[in-house]
């Protein structure tokens, strides 16, 4: 078991859109709260609100960046040092950034047991990126700090590191963005194992080809979030199916 203290440390243009949301869900008995019947769930509405061009992370390029952590930790009722340093690198259009866990005992020696296997080794890299999500091609592997879906009414500032480092989960994300009618998509997953927390988003702009001002430019999307396992949390006792809760959502910007 493992108990850490750690000190961290760290080295748009507006556009209206019309939108459309739809929730579905689908929830059996909770064994885990009485009262809970089984019902269903419909919301649907329309909202006419501004939206906000996603940031890009970093520009093309060469750049390097530190962050980390110091303090203590306790494994088996045995207190180590422990310095966390998590250097980030981007050559061109790639950035890897890795998570350096150095963990000392009194003697002043890394731990080996941390060092040991290969498995070791592939936990030490935090995440693999290549472009940015408005390029042709792009795709981003491991920890996830801040994923945002479209303008944020599905997926908004979504992290898979909650539970980081105890839980580590190796996500990705991968998608297109192609001229052929401004076509393009793109998939996301929280745990490239698990497979619970899932999302994506296909958009064309379908009248691109008539050069008419401003409707040509007219771009018409649809985000869609999934939680195949809402209650994951709770320990199922009983083998009780576990219910599916979707999020559709339409839009045209």
């Amino acid at each position: 078991m493992r108990n850490s203290g750690l000190a961290k440390f760290n080295s748009v243009q507006d556009t209206i859109f019309l939108d459309t949301i739809i929730y579905f869900g689908y929830k059996e008995k909770n064994p885990y709260r009485q009262g809970d019947q089984d019902e269903k769930v419909f919301i649907f509405s329309i909202n006419l609100i501004p939206m906000w061009e996603e940031e890009s992370e970093t520009t093309e390029g060469t750049h390097w960046g530190m962050g980390g952590a110091v303090g203590a930790v306790t494994i088996d009722n045995q207190t180590y040092s422990q310095i966390r340093l998590q250097p980030e690198l981007q050559v061109w259009k790639f950035g890897l950034g890795l998570d350096i866990d150095l963990i000392i005992d009194a003697e002043g020696k890394v731990r080996k047991e941390d060092w040991d296997e290969w498995q070791d080794y592939v936990n030490k890299i935090l995440f693999l990126r290549f472009a940015q999500r408005n390029d042709p091609f792009y795709f981003k592997v491991g920890s996830i700090p801040d994923y945002t879906l479209g303008n944020g009414l599905i997926f908004n500032h979504y992290s898979n590191m909650t539970l980081y480092p105890q839980v580590k989960n190796v996500g990705g994300y991968v998608g297109i963005n192609t001229h052929l009618s401004g076509l393009g998509f793109e998939a996301y997953t929280h745990n490239l194992h698990k497979n619970e927390i899932l999302a994506g988003r296909v958009h064309f702009q379908p009248l691109a080809v008539t050069n008419i001002p401003l409707l040509e430019k007219l771009r018409v999307g649809v985000n869609v979030g999934i939680d195949r396992d809402q209650y994951g949390k709770y320990e199922d006792k009983d083998g009780i199916w576990i219910p599916i809760m979707t999020g559709l959502q339409i839009m045209m910007i």
